[in-house]
């Protein structure tokens, strides 16, 4: 896989999960959920990424918080 389209992928899941909790902060009437379904199936599908380029590539994260941990050798 490669590494350099990640700050892109970053990018586009940030703005989703914005646009998520926008529409989570309309009433529940007024809410587009197939509109909201798509977007949390990309926003998933955008995550696995993440967490199979940093088991792909040695990068390490705390399990509690997610933070990336230093490798000191």
């Amino acid at each position: 896989m490669q590494t350099g389209f990640i700050p892109v992928f970053e990018q586009k899941f940030k703005k989703l999960l914005k646009s998520i909790e926008a529409e989570y902060a309309k009433p529940k009437a007024e809410r587009n959920i197939k509109l909201m379904k798509t977007w949390s199936q990309e926003a998933k599908s955008l995550r696995k990424i993440f967490k199979e380029c940093k088991h792909d590539y040695g990068t390490k994260c705390c399990p509690n918080c997610g933070h990336e941990l230093e490798d000191h050798k």
